[in-house]
């Protein structure tokens, strides 16, 4: 007879338990809207006869709603009620097992039956959701007006497989396929042709077009960074015992450049380019955040050459450095 009863009131618990969690679940309203930003290409998807034009395709939101990142509305944000009512179903169970097994007295039927009520509220507690903050709507007093939020969630950009491209490219091209949150998309070559030597000290003009170093940064924090620069001596490719002597490198303070960027701007400086390494481009910390390129006039990148020098065809290697922090 106790145990008809004992199955009789749990059935009950358990019972009261989905018909009010099943109730309170059905008078939850929920929307959805967010923004993902990513580094592929824009393509277009054809969905219910629409055209969408996004970076992917956008999220189901029919789906998972708890799976999803995007901010969400009914979703359950008391976890931890909902673990402790389980834990307390389970080890009411548990506990009764145990005494029954070692020959012990079985739990007083009121006792079980109360823990079971107690787990079963904590989970029909846990099962009504809350709105999240931005999700949330206010009507006013006289019922003529109301309020809602605008909301949107930026997170850093991607590291993986993603390349930013040289906005303005150089020719010859100077993209680098650098990969990060924070890259060199983009170096000038420093060519300077073929001459003929006349027995007198020369200064010579770069022939590359659209010369500019090109700088990404999208951690999002406006850390800052700097671009620094050096070079090994011109020696000639065929005789490396030879080298351009008293050569002089120089790169002009070129012209920053961004297009729709609100954060401030690095600062540029003229630099003589030779082994020790020189800062180029500067972001302070709050500044420099997105893509940056500081552009070149050719004609102002000069290499010297005194006379004296012997015939020859000069290579130099130049190595481009970007440091994550500010100088």
């Amino acid at each position: 007879m106790k145990l008809i009863k004992h199955i009789l009131l749990w059935g009950l618990s358990l019972y009261l338990f989905f018909v009010f969690s099943s109730t309170s679940m059905a008078d939850t309203a929920t929307s959805q809207a967010g923004i993902s930003f990513t580094g592929q290409e824009e393509i277009r998807v054809e969905e219910d006869g629409g055209t969408l034009q996004k970076n992917q395709v956008l999220p189901k939101t029919e789906g998972n709603r708890i799976g999803s990142k995007l901010p969400q509305t009914g979703v359950c944000e008391d976890t931890n009620l909902l673990i402790t009512g389980l834990v307390f179903l389970g080890a009411a169970i548990a506990v009764e097992k145990l005494r029954t097994k070692r020959g012990g007295r079985k739990m007083k039927l009121k006792t079980m039956t109360m823990l079971g009520l107690i787990g079963s509220g904590m989970l029909l507690g846990a099962s009504t959701s809350t709105a999240a903050p931005q999700d949330v709507v206010t009507g006013s007093e006289d019922g003529k007006g109301g309020t809602s939020h605008g909301y949107i969630n930026l997170t850093p950009g991607d590291t993986d497989d993603e390349i930013t491209e040289p906005e303005e490219p150089t020719v010859p091209p100077g993209g680098t396929g650098n990969k990060g949150i924070l890259t060199l998309d983009n170096i000038a070559p420093l060519l300077f042709s073929t001459h003929k030597l006349d027995g007198k000290e020369q200064v010579y003009t770069s022939v590359v077009e659209n010369s500019n170093i090109q700088v990404t940064d999208k951690r999002g924090e406006e850390a800052g960074w700097n671009v620094q620069v050096s070079q090994t001596p011109f020696k000639d490719m065929i005789d490396e015992t030879k080298v351009l002597k008293g050569a002089k490198l120089v790169l002009p303070a070129g012209t920053v450049k961004a297009e729709g960027n609100i954060s401030l701007a690095p600062t540029v400086r003229s630099v003589e380019i030779n082994a020790d390494l020189a800062v180029l481009m500067n972001a302070a910390t709050g500044s420099g955040a997105g893509t940056w390129r500081t552009v070149f006039d050719k004609d102002e990148i000069k290499l010297t050459v005194p006379a004296g020098n012997k015939k020859g065809e000069y290579m130099s290697t130049v190595t481009w450095t970007l440091m994550d922090a500010p100088e």
